[in-house]
């Protein structure tokens, strides 16, 4: 009959378990990146209305810039892309780590008592970190007031 193990070399095998499937994490979101990157831009769509230079209702370039509707101004910081986020503890700590998001990540995690470890993190506890993420992006302030509800 085998001897069971410590109790200690259980808790240390578990935490190298948990490396592992962060590493797996991490290197499965950046072969979707690559993925995405490498995917070839969608065909820009003609405009129907171009005419040809001495035909009826053509306008020189410059002109067609004058009545071109102006670029829309953004109001604030942009949304932080979760598109491409697993909701779960190691698919943050991935997502986190390729956005170089992890101090904040890891500050917001601190103050709202969360598990030391990211990958230890629920979905529940994901989604709040992503919510107060987004918040402080929007205000623009330090981590330090976690908006993060107990």
């Amino acid at each position: 009959m085998p001897k069971p193990a410590p109790a200690d070399d259980v808790i240390s095998l578990l935490n190298d378990l948990e490396d592992t499937i962060a590493t797996a994490e991490e290197l499965r979101y950046r072969i979707v990146v690559a993925l995405r990157s490498a995917s070839p831009a969608p065909a820009q769509p003609q405009n129907s209305q171009a005419h040809a230079p001495g035909e009826p209702g053509y306008i020189p370039r410059r002109e067609r810039q004058q009545y071109a509707s102006p670029a829309p101004v953004a109001e604030g910081p942009p949304p932080i892309d979760t598109s491409t986020l697993r909701r779960t503890g190691p698919g943050l700590y991935a997502w986190a780590r390729e956005f170089q998001l992890l101090k904040a990540i890891t500050r917001i995690g601190e103050e709202a008592g969360f598990p030391s470890r990211i990958i230890a993190w629920s979905q529940d506890q994901v989604d709040k970190a992503i919510e107060a993420l987004q918040q402080l992006a929007a205000r623009r302030s330090a981590p330090n007031n976690c908006p993060i509800p107990q």
